[in-house]
């Protein structure tokens, strides 16, 4: 029996003690290893490689790169020209396209320009134009009150001249 009553500790409760730590620590060293993440690809550092680049489909499909396109799109000050209903060719929604509909043919015309609209290349990152491509390439799929109700909860954001941050 312990003699408590003399101020003595307890020997074999200590070394007991010792020996659940040291198991806890070595169970939890032995559960722990490098974290496996898929993170998805790396930002493209490049434009596309032709019609058939297999980054499009990440751009086109992903919603958060499509959302992040779409607050460049308004920042940028796209929506002054290719607001929800703008004439003719400048409606993004209509899928009817001058200088055609895929992300790698939309990113060429940001990228370089279109008659009447410049070219971003020089001022946005590759993949800032891709997200932007991949933004205007599902809007046709996106319907208008959507688009609506997108372009109101955007209301209070920077726009085109207000934008005063840098782009790349």
């Amino acid at each position: 029996m312990p003699n408590r009553a003399a101020g003595k500790p307890d020997v074999r409760l200590a070394a007991a003690g010792r020996r659940v730590a040291v198991g806890l620590f070595a169970v939890l060293l032995a559960a722990c290893s490098v974290e496996k993440r898929d993170v998805g690809p790396s930002p493209p550092g490049s434009a596309p490689s032709g019609p058939n680049d297999p980054r499009e489909k990440h751009y086109t499909t992903n919603f958060y790169e499509m959302s992040e396109g779409g607050r460049l799109f308004r920042w940028i000050g796209c929506d002054r020209c290719h607001a929800e209903g703008a004439p003719g060719f400048r409606n993004l929604a209509d899928a009817q396209w001058r200088q055609g509909g895929s992300a790698p043919q939309i990113y060429a015309s940001i990228a370089h320009g279109a008659p009447g609209m410049p070219g971003y290349d020089g001022l946005l990152t590759p993949q800032q134009i891709w997200q932007l491509a991949g933004y205007v390439h599902g809007l046709q799929e996106v319907k208008p009150n959507m688009r609506r109700r997108n372009a109101d909860a955007q209301e209070g954001e920077p726009s085109g001249a207000t934008w005063s941050g840098g782009l790349r």
